[in-house]
């Protein structure tokens, strides 16, 4: 009996301290978010415009809030947060590339830290207009203040192509954020798969809800399942067999894992070998600017770079 108290109450200690921690990091979001909209429109999305809308506070996994702006005030946003006392984290070895993602991470005051973008994917790969985003965002509250978020259709495609982003691996929370969308209430399906298509995301947005589907239960109506199904549906099922999670082959060929995964889940795999190629391109180039060989890099072609505590196994010298 008092280990099962004691157990208890370490549980309720760890929730509470999510709970502090999430309050924190969503306050300085949107103090974040106060301050950029002092010069330009922004919009919260991924895990930091969906917690309070489908979670328990502390309950989903966060480490940054993720914002919005027009890729051309851009810099206007960066400025406005590093007059108003945040610090720039920058990548050391990175300044082609960190250029090349039209994003920027800053830590607030108190140590939260927030991501900047001018797109929600990688452009080349997945070319999602964010002026449309904009147009349909929907009013909600983030740590107290009113802000935008993408509406949930949207909200849908966004978290299928940051779980097509990671390989789709597991470990990250959009799969259940799309089966808590769909169960929070009636989505526009016929808008969602038109979105989809014309934004040229249904294959990540399938797999996504085939996933959300058979690990979460979610209700997704078949004839959404088949208008989105794509014709190399059968390599996919090969390739994300039982074997796929967990392997650790996987993680140490990561290379070979992105080549495969990411031509898999880009519509159009040209557009993929661009992304490709231009973000290897942008790595050459911190490379002769650095005056190094070639370069090591741990993130998917075409993202983002967040900063690394360490360099990844197979880039150490």
């Amino acid at each position: 009996m008092l280990g099962a108290i004691m157990g208890r109450e370490h549980v309720d200690g760890i929730t509470r301290m999510r709970q502090a921690a999430e309050v924190l990091l969503l306050s300085d979001g949107a103090r974040a978010l106060a301050i950029i909209e002092a010069v330009t429109p922004a919009l919260v999305f991924k895990g930091a415009a969906l917690a309070e809308l489908l979670w328990s506070p502390g309950e989903r996994n966060m480490t940054d809030v993720d914002l919005l702006v027009d890729a051309a005030r851009l810099v206007d946003a960066r400025r406005s947060l590093t007059d108003a006392g945040w610090t720039l984290v920058t990548t050391p070895g990175r300044p082609v590339s960190s250029r090349y993602f039209r994003a920027f991470s800053v830590k607030s005051p108190r140590g939260s830290l927030v991501d900047v973008h001018a797109h929600v994917a990688q452009r080349l790969r997945w070319p999602v207009p964010t002026h449309e985003l904009f147009a349909r965002a929907v009013p909600f509250r983030l740590g107290g203040r009113l802000a935008r978020r993408p509406c949930n259709e949207d909200a849908l495609l966004l978290a299928a192509l940051n779980d097509a982003k990671d390989d789709l691996l597991p470990g990250g929370s959009s799969v259940e954020d799309i089966a808590r969308l769909i169960a929070c209430g009636p989505l526009d399906w016929a808008a969602t798969v038109e979105r989809a298509r014309r934004y040229r995301v249904t294959v990540a947005t399938w797999l996504a809800l085939e996933r959300a589907r058979t690990r979460f239960g979610a209700q997704v109506p078949s004839d959404v399942r088949a208008a989105l199904r794509p014709r190399r549906a059968p390599a996919l099922a090969v390739v994300l067999g039982p074997g796929y999670e967990g392997n650790a082959a996987l993680e140490r060929f990561r290379r070979v894992r992105q080549a495969v995964m990411g031509s898999l889940t880009t519509d159009s795999p040209p557009r993929f070998l661009v992304s490709a190629l231009a973000w290897g391109a942008a790595r050459l180039a911190d490379a002769a600017v650095a005056g190094v060989g070639a370069p090591s890099a741990q993130r998917t072609p075409g993202t983002r770079d967040a900063p690394e505590a360490t360099p990844p196994a197979w880039g150490r010298r």
